[in-house]
């Protein structure tokens, strides 16, 4: 309802990539600010980098990579019991999946600037966090039907509806 329906049948439908501006109360100003991007190593997240990429370029703008690590339990219900996990290994993992998704997209934008950032978060937390003064949000969509997104939930669903920038949902092919 927050989108208003034709923004929310487009999300849903459109093939192409789809940005979502909410009113603001000042203009958004996009040259010299910061684009996020998601990435989860999966082939539409490669789509959203290279979506990234191409609008920081173009807008002479940083690129912030977010890798977000969560391995909570499927089940909302049952309680995280121990946390048995060696962070420093969860960190390069991460850290080794950033670079392998960026690693084409840098040698033909080599003159942006990109930082990289792996959090120990869920997905929306921590893009809505890094998105926080950006001039756009990039996720992928992995157009998991309505069933699937009502009980494993939705990062481009969320980050539609609360991201405090412009965000850009691309889809797979």
């Amino acid at each position: 309802m927050l989108l208003g329906s034709t923004a929310a049948e487009l999300l849903h439908h459109c093939r192409r990539p789809v940005v979502v501006v909410r009113h603001a109360k000042d203009p958004v100003r996009v040259d010299g600010g910061h684009v996020v991007v998601g990435v989860d190593g999966s082939s539409v997240s490669a789509r959203a980098i290279g979506f990234a990429y191409g609008f920081a370029d173009r807008h002479g703008c940083e690129l912030v990579a977010v890798h977000a690590w969560s391995d909570l339990p499927m089940d909302a219900l049952e309680p995280v019991r121990t946390w048995d996990y060696d962070w420093h290994d969860v960190r390069e993992k991460g850290d080794r999946l950033l670079a392998e998704s960026l690693a084409g997209h840098q040698e033909q934008h080599p003159d942006i600037a990109v930082r990289r950032k792996v959090a120990i978060d869920r997905p929306t937390h921590a893009l809505l966090e890094h998105a926080e003064g950006a001039v756009l949000l990039v996720v992928g969509s992995h157009g998991r039907g309505a069933l699937r997104r009502a009980l494993l939930g939705s990062v481009s669903h969320a980050m539609a509806y609360h991201a405090p920038c412009p965000v850009a949902i691309v889809r797979r092919d």
